[in-house]
């Protein structure tokens, strides 16, 4: 799902429609939006569209990456 440089209020009102077509959604960011990510996340799940929110750094990618790759 790319939302570059959109609000977040905008890209949650982009998710219902993306959930039912794929049934869940990957939202990345990069330096200062991910504050922004954060606040998206917060507000998807406050309004109970979705019901599990998982953030991750990069760091932690290369990490499990270097483990099991």
């Amino acid at each position: 799902m790319a939302v570059a440089d959109d609000s977040p209020s905008d890209v949650a009102r982009c998710v219902p429609r993306h959930l039912q077509q794929h049934g869940s959604v990957h939202i990345t960011a990069l330096g200062t939006a991910l504050s922004s990510l954060v606040t998206l996340s917060e507000v998807l799940k406050n309004s109970k569209l979705v019901d599990e929110v998982k953030l991750t750094t990069c760091l932690e990618h290369f990490k499990d990456e270097f483990r099991y790759g």
